[in-house]
């Protein structure tokens, strides 16, 4: 079963926006996703 979550958004804060990368990263990578 494929599921597609995909998002349009505007990033005011990269710095903060680069952690959440760092953090939410792997996990989204061990499923094929990626930013």
């Amino acid at each position: 079963m494929s599921a597609y979550w995909m998002v349009r958004c505007h990033v005011k804060d990269t710095e903060v926006y680069g952690k959440y990368i760092e953090l939410a990263g792997p996990a989204i990578e061990k499923y094929g996703g990626g930013f």
